[in-house]
């Protein structure tokens, strides 16, 4: 169990500003991302939803599985991985790699 376990259900009450910063990031990967990104730390998926419902290729990385199921709830499709940033081997290739208010 990690700390966010415990506040998973409550999680995107912390972070009320994130639909105002979704249009930048949106605007940044146009310009660079093309194929397929990675976000480490997704949290609830507060940024990578709306990344994915605009039409991204991404994916999340999480160590929570309450943030995870939380993600599975809002978004069935959202391919998430279950793992620690600080040590996880990424399996694969991404033009983009965000980290967006988790470090």
């Amino acid at each position: 169990m990690t700390s966010y376990d415990a506040i998973g259900d409550a999680y995107d009450l912390v972070y009320p500003d994130t639909k105002e910063r979704v249009p930048f990031v949106k605007d940044l990967l146009k310009k660079h991302a093309k194929d397929s990104i990675l976000e480490l730390g997704i949290g609830t998926g507060l940024f990578a939803i709306p990344l994915h419902e605009a039409g991204f290729n991404i994916e999340g990385l999480e160590i929570s599985q309450v943030m995870i199921d939380v993600v599975a709830q809002k978004a069935p499709g959202l391919k998430v991985h279950k793992g620690d940033m600080r040590d996880y081997t990424i399996n694969g290739r991404y033009d983009a790699i965000l980290a967006l208010s988790s470090v």
